[in-house]
Order: structure tokens, then C-alpha cells, then sequence
């Protein structure tokens, strides 16, 4: 907690997916501004939610095992963990970190 203290995000297209994930995480101490098209999926990205996206959206019965499958760790990741580590490197935890690429993929780029 207070790893972003008095720092400021201005995070875009905020109203859904990992941007939302993301701007919820770093309320933790910054201060947040987020942006988006609509006012309505902007009102309620605004609101305070316990919920978890953990949903997938693409057609067919057998679509989210399909991709699921693709992935090493055998899920398909949350927005959350993309935002984990958005936090991160906005963070001073990261201050050693330089010219790195972080892979937030459940393994896909190592095979």
C-alpha cells in the first residue's frame, strides 16, 4: 500500500479490461484520471466494485478452452494481472528496472 503515493495516472479507454483493472489497482495511492468514449461505462468505471473480471468474451462453446490452451499456465489471464504489473513498474519497486521487456503472457513468449 502507498507504493504510488502522490503520484498521478492518466489512464485512457479506462472503462473496461486491464485499463480498468489497472486504474482500480493504482488508486492504492495515486491520484487516478481516467478517460473513455461514454459517459455511462464511465460512470460506472468510477464506482467502487469487489468484482473480478474473470470472464471471457469470444463466441462459440468451446472458444475460451480453445484459448486457454494456448497458454502454458492453462488459463486465460485477468486484467488484474496485467495491472499487477503495470503497478510495478510504475512504482519506485521498479527503480532498478531498465531497458527490460516484461512478459505478462502465462509463459506463451517462452515456448
Amino acid at each position: 500500500m502507498g507504493r504510488l503515493k502522490d503520484k498521478v495516472a492518466v489512464i485512457t479507454a479506462s472503462t473496461s479490461g486491464m485499463a480498468l483493472a489497472t486504474a482500480r489497482l493504482f488508486v492504492e495511492g495515486a491520484y487516478v484520471f481516467i478517460t473513455g468514449r461514454r459517459q455511462d461505462a464511465l460512470d460506472r468505471a468510477s464506482r467502487p466494485s469487489a468484482a473480478t473480471s474473470r470472464e471471457c468474451r469470444v463466441t462459440g462453446p468451446d472458444a475460451k478452452a480453445m484459448f486457454a490452451s494456448l497458454v502454458p499456465r492453462g488459463e486465460i489471464g485477468r486484467p488484474e494481472e496485467i495491472a499487477r504489473a503495470a503497478l510495478f513498474l510504475a512504482s519506485g519497486d521498479s527503480t532498478f528496472v531498465n531497458g527490460a521487456e516484461l512478459f505478462v503472457d502465462g509463459g506463451t513468449a517462452q515456448i
